[in-house]
């Protein structure tokens, strides 16, 4: 006679409906940067043996690594996108970039946290400008209401491309701390300069997306700061949506040892001048890049040494110092390029002052 099968237990009867696992935001933010620091080294180490493709560098280091794979592909040449596994992890890096500077960027963290749009194959993207709620319930046979765009200068965002070199030694791409050091020499490089830009005053050109504070008056100061934390976060608050509050370094101490946490963000930046403090509407705050950064290293090359760097030799036949030359120092220069550009959909999606 066949033995009855026993009923399993409720907490077996748990273990079989278990739903799985999903995926932690942060690990994945974490492993998006990490491929793009590992696709930075494995590109310089080319530079130093050219019999070391990027690609076999990467394989024989990181072989698990499918993310550090697809930038590289995308780094030499025209991404064919008919693989989605690619397209997919070029999108992940792409989103979560900025997450290797925001340590060292205020300016990344906006950005981050705002409408974040890739340019594709479009050479300029008009962004539609925030205006007056126009939906509402109809009759039936009514006219439904249509958004008609303001009065206000739609703007549109083209690439700019925010660029620098690094240089870095034989010895500290292949040390076992390198990730960590790329990633950190990435945020020291491109972070001030975000903030820089994208807190500026400076009006936009061909050279440069306009500073969010262009254009923009200064509000006046009470003198006492939660009052004017509250003036600033009323003139932005028309904007539905979450608040930023970014603070030069001091003022930005202050409002943190406030008796009562605020309930908005608070992002310092060393950028910003003393005493300057500057609410953001993130809804009205829209971004655009183009695809992760492009990373490609010289170690037979000529770098001028400068923040505000020009040709060897100028115009004048002057030549430029200091220089560094890879192959006698035994460097390689990584170059690293990013499309990027922004823009307010409001004026009033902002407000700063000096206090």
């Amino acid at each position: 006679m066949k033995a009855a099968t026993p009923s399993p237990s409720p907490s077996e009867a748990r273990r079989a409906l278990a739903v799985p696992l999903r995926p932690d935001p942060a690990a994945q933010r974490e492993k998006a940067v990490q491929s793009l620091c590992r696709a930075v080294i494995a590109t310089a180490s080319n530079a130093f043996d050219q019999r070391a493709l990027p690609g076999a560098v990467a394989a024989q280091r990181w072989p698990q690594d499918a993310d550090t794979q697809a930038l590289l592909k995308a780094a030499v040449g025209p991404l064919m996108t008919t693989s989605s596994g690619v397209e997919n992890s070029i999108s992940r890096v792409t989103v979560h970039f900025l997450d290797a500077i925001r340590t060292r960027s205020a300016g990344a963290n906006l950005l981050g946290q705002g409408i974040n749009l890739r340019f594709g194959r479009s050479a300029a993207i008009a962004i539609p400008m925030l205006g007056d709620v126009t939906a509402d319930f109809v009759r039936e046979g009514e006219p439904i209401p249509v958004v008609m765009p303001g009065s206000a200068p739609t703007p549109k965002l083209t690439p700019k491309k925010i660029a620098v070199i690094v240089v870095a030694t034989f010895e500290l791409l292949n040390c076992d701390g390198a990730e960590a050091m790329i990633r950190a020499m990435l945020a020291d490089a491109l972070g001030p300069a975000l903030d820089r830009n994208l807190l500026g005053l400076q009006p936009g050109d061909d050279e440069r997306p306009a500073g969010l504070l262009n254009g923009i008056a200064p509000l006046a100061s009470s003198g006492d700061l939660a009052e004017d934390l509250a003036t600033l976060i009323s003139a932005v608050s028309v904007i539905d949506g979450e608040v930023a509050i970014i603070a030069a370094v001091g003022q930005a101490a202050r409002i943190n040892l406030m008796p009562r946490a605020l309930p908005y963000v608070v992002l310092s930046s060393a950028t910003l001048p003393p005493g300057v403090i500057v609410a953001l509407a993130l809804a009205g705050l829209v971004s655009a890049s183009d695809g992760p950064p492009q990373i490609e290293a010289a170690r037979n090359s000529v770098v001028h040494m400068e923040t505000d760097a020009g040709p060897i030799v100028g115009q004048d036949g002057v030549a430029r110092t200091p220089v560094m030359s890879q192959f006698q120092t035994d460097t390689t220069a990584i170059r690293l390029r990013w499309p990027i550009s922004w823009a307010l959909r409001s004026p009033n999606a902002i407000a700063w002052m000096t206090r």
